[in-house]
C-alpha cells in the first residue's frame, strides 16, 4: 500500500502545486489521474518515485518513507515520463545496462513485448521516432515487474493500433500485488483498463472513487433535448443530443461511466458534485 499524508510541494517562490495530499493507493488497482495543465499531476508521480521531495508530509511504499530513497524501495517503483529521458544505444544495451537494478525483471518478457510494437532489440535510442522510443519505454516498464508502475502519458505519440496493443499487454500485467497509476489527458484510451478515478484540483484530490463507486452514485444518459439544470449535474451537447451525468447509480438502458464527462463535469461545475466529493476518500 502506498500512502500519502499530507504531501505539499512547491518550487521556490511559486505557487504551491500540491497543498494537501491524503491519499491511499490499494495492490491490485489501476489508477487513473486526471487534471488541468499544471494542476501537478506529474509532480505527484515524481514525489511519489523519489525525483522530487516533499516540502511537508510524507510518502510511504509499505513501511519505507519514498523520500528517503532506499535502494529495496527504489526498486519496487519504476515511471515512464511523457518527457523521456536521452539514452544513445541499442535497445539491447539499454536493456543491459538498466534492468539489474530490478530483481523481479524478465529479458524474456522485454524481448516479446518490444516484438508485440513492431521494435527489434538492435534498434537505437537515437534512431527511433517518438512513438517507438514510447514502446520501447513500456516495453522495459513492463518487464520490470516492478510492483509499483506510474505512467504519464503513456499513450502520447502512439498510433491507433499500438494503444490497442499497449491496453491489451497492460491488462495482462496487473496482478493482486500490483499499483499501476496512469496520469493523461487522452482518458478515453484507458478508461476501459481502470479501477479508480482520482482527480487532482487546486491543489488536492477533489475527487477519489472506483468504477464501481461511481457506478453507484451516477447515471449517464443521452438525451434528446436539453436536459433541465435541476435534475443533472452535468451536460454537454453531442452528435444525437445531449450527454449528462446526474445522481443516482446506473439502471435500464443507462450508459456505461463515462469518464471524461464527468471531469469535465467535476472541474466546470463543482458546486454540483460537492455531495460526491466533500467526503473521506474512499478506498478499494
Amino acid at each position: 500500500m502506498i500512502t500519502f499524508d499530507h504531501v505539499a510541494f512547491y518550487y521556490r517562490r511559486q505557487q504551491a502545486l500540491l497543498r494537501d495530499v491524503d491519499l491511499e493507493l490499494q495492490p491490485g488497482t489501476i489508477y487513473g489521474l486526471l487534471g488541468l495543465n499544471g494542476e501537478g499531476k506529474s509532480t505527484l508521480l515524481r514525489l511519489l518515485q523519489g525525483l522530487l521531495f516533499a516540502k511537508k508530509g510524507s510518502i510511504h511504499l509499505g513501511p519505507y518513507d519514498v523520500g528517503q530513497r532506499h535502494q529495496p524501495c527504489q526498486q519496487q517503483i519504476f515511471m515512464v515520463s511523457d518527457e523521456q529521458p536521452l539514452f544513445r544505444g541499442s535497445l539491447q544495451r539499454f536493456q543491459s545496462v538498466y534492468a539489474p537494478f530490478y530483481p523481479f525483471f524478465s529479458v524474456s518478457q522485454y524481448q516479446e513485448t518490444l516484438e508485440q510494437f513492431g521494435l527489434e532489440q538492435s534498434m537505437r535510442f537515437q534512431d527511433l521516432s517518438t512513438g517507438q522510443a514510447k514502446k520501447a519505454w513500456l516495453s522495459f516498464a513492463l518487464a520490470t515487474n516492478c510492483p509499483v508502475l506510474l505512467l504519464d502519458e503513456p499513450t502520447n505519440g502512439l498510433d491507433i493500433p499500438s494503444k490497442a496493443i499497449f491496453r491489451r499487454l497492460l491488462a495482462d500485467h496487473i496482478n493482486e500485488e500490483r499499483i499501476i497509476m496512469i496520469a493523461t489527458h487522452q482518458i478515453r484510451d484507458v478508461h476501459n483498463l481502470l479501477d479508480h478515478l482520482l482527480v487532482l484540483q487546486e491543489g488536492r484530490i477533489s475527487f477519489d472513487q472506483s468504477l464501481l463507486e461511481i457506478s453507484h452514485h451516477f447515471c449517464f444518459e443521452l438525451r434528446s433535448r436539453v436536459p433541465n439544470q435541476d435534475e443533472v449535474l452535468y451536460f454537454e451537447r453531442v452528435p444525437g443530443g445531449y450527454l449528462s451525468v446526474r445522481a443516482g447509480g446506473a439502471y435500464g438502458d443507462s450508459l456505461d461511466p463515462d469518464l471524461e464527462l464527468l471531469f469535465n463535469g467535476l472541474i466546470q461545475r463543482p458546486r454540483a458534485f460537492i455531495p460526491f466529493t466533500q467526503k473521506t476518500p474512499s478506498h478499494v
